[in-house]
């Protein structure tokens, strides 16, 4: 009998210690890892959603400066026209102004005004022979009253380059044309400034899906294009967005604008493990707080 007290009494206190371990589990543990999963996966979620929204309001603000770049050269050249309208056809007076424009805008490489014939009156390259640019498209849409944007080319100097044209318009008549080639090297400044983490980067692409616009030059003298075209044919229907994409190497994070009423698209794009850096080091601090949490409460259960 005493010998049955005495084991009972040893087994007795290891019972309500098994006991305690299971309510503790019951009652800590298994709440701390069901929270923590709860408040890890929303943090998550709202860092994730943080993010997004960050990447597609720096691809809205970067295009709307690439915009603002290309617009004050198109302000500039009607200026330009309702300047030219009141000169007549006076050649001197018109090759000092277009001069006197290139010289204060060098986004300008050459401006000429042009009679309804084709042939060019005056130009701001001086020493030049005066062409006829009869056959030009642009030519012959600013004759009609249309305003002409070219699309992006590559100049034997490496620039890249679009052409603009505008009627000149004396007395509600058009009597000649004013053409400019633009020199698009600003916007390429504009793109290489953006910088995110280590392989981050920006472009522009145009209405065909060419890169016009890359920090890796080659790219835009080859008119290689990007490898998500979905990407690039929603950005040219004037959508924003942002969204994960996976190719076989590794997921990017991609957003994009479009540039005004410019048939291009601003996109930015990341590697994912860059882009949620920050997310994961959260996760894996989360966790290892509620392991140590955990340990915690088992090491009070034997105490």
């Amino acid at each position: 009998m005493n010998k049955t007290l005495r084991k009972l009494s040893h087994l007795l206190p290891r019972r309500i210690w098994a006991q305690i371990f299971i309510l503790i589990a019951l009652l800590v543990v298994i709440p701390l890892v069901v929270l923590g999963s709860l408040l890890i996966n929303t943090s998550e979620k709202a860092i994730k959603s943080s993010i997004f929204h960050n990447r597609r309001e720096l691809a809205i603000h970067t295009a709307r400066e690439v915009k603002e770049h290309f617009l004050g050269a198109k302000k500039s050249l009607i200026v330009m026209s309702s300047i030219l309208g009141r000169l007549h056809s006076d050649s001197w007076r018109q090759e000092t102004a277009l001069i006197e424009l290139t010289s204060r805008n060098p986004i300008f490489l050459r401006i000429s005004s042009i009679d309804l014939n084709g042939d060019e009156i005056a130009t701001s390259s001086l020493g030049k022979t005066l062409q006829n640019r009869n056959n030009e498209e642009g030519f012959k849409q600013a004759r009609n009253g249309e305003f002409f944007i070219s699309k992006v080319s590559i100049s034997n100097d490496y620039i890249p380059m679009l052409t603009m044209a505008l009627p000149i318009i004396e007395k509600g008549y058009i009597k000649a044309v004013l053409m400019a080639d633009v020199n698009l090297r600003g916007i390429w400044d504009i793109v290489d400034s953006i910088k995110l983490g280590q392989s981050g980067q920006a472009f522009i692409v145009d209405q065909e899906g060419r890169y016009i616009a890359h920090p890796d030059k080659k790219l835009v003298l080859k008119n290689s294009k990007p490898i998500y075209k979905d990407v690039v044919k929603a950005v040219l229907s004037q959508e924003t967005g942002s969204l994960v994409k996976e190719d076989i190497n590794n997921k990017h994070l991609i957003s994009y604008a479009p540039v005004g009423d410019l048939p291009w698209g601003l996109i930015i794009m990341q590697p994912g493990k860059e882009a949620f850096a920050f997310s994961r080091v959260m996760m894996v601090q989360s966790w290892i707080l509620i392991l140590l949490s955990i340990a915690a409460a088992v090491v009070i259960s034997f105490i």
